[in-house]
């Protein structure tokens, strides 16, 4: 037998205990990255302040938009709300009815709901921007259910 061939199966155990190795590497690293991105995720919070909205389009709710939404009552206010706004909304396209309920959350409010908007922002230490948007972002998808429209895509 010459020598590289009794040398081979040396070379295939080193290859095999190598590649164990990285293996075990890129499961240390994909650790690292994940917790790394927690930490970005964690500074963006602190910079920017906890997201109410995925600004994807159409916007939704994060779930801590949901959760805020839920402490305002804002699918009760928005159910009471828009069929007394149909006449003012009849003919406009999904993004027509998001900006109609934009300028509706930050202009239109009731002196309760202002009340409300600003409890909740000091309650989750969020702007009252942010739970605004919520408002908007709710009162958007019932003006769209009441017109038989999806927000788009």
């Amino acid at each position: 037998m010459n020598h590289a061939a009794q040398k081979f199966p040396e070379f295939v155990e080193k290859i095999q205990a190598d590649g164990e190795s990285t293996r075990g590497d890129i499961k240390e690293i994909r650790g690292q990255l994940k917790e790394v991105g927690e930490n970005v995720s964690r500074i963006l919070e602190f910079i920017f302040g906890k997201r109410t909205i995925v600004s994807s389009s159409p916007m939704r709710l994060t779930d801590f938009g949901k959760m805020v939404a839920d402490r305002l009552k804002a699918e009760q206010w928005a159910a009471t709300l828009a069929p007394t706004l149909l006449d003012k909304v009849a003919g406009k396209k999904p993004f027509e009815l998001d900006a109609y309920a934009d300028s509706y959350s930050k202009r239109h409010l009731s002196d309760d709901m202002k009340t409300r908007v600003k409890a909740c922002g000091y309650e989750f230490g969020i702007n009252t921007d942010a739970v605004q948007g919520v408002l908007r972002v709710v009162l958007r998808d019932e003006l769209l259910r009441l017109t038989g429209q999806e927000a788009d895509n």
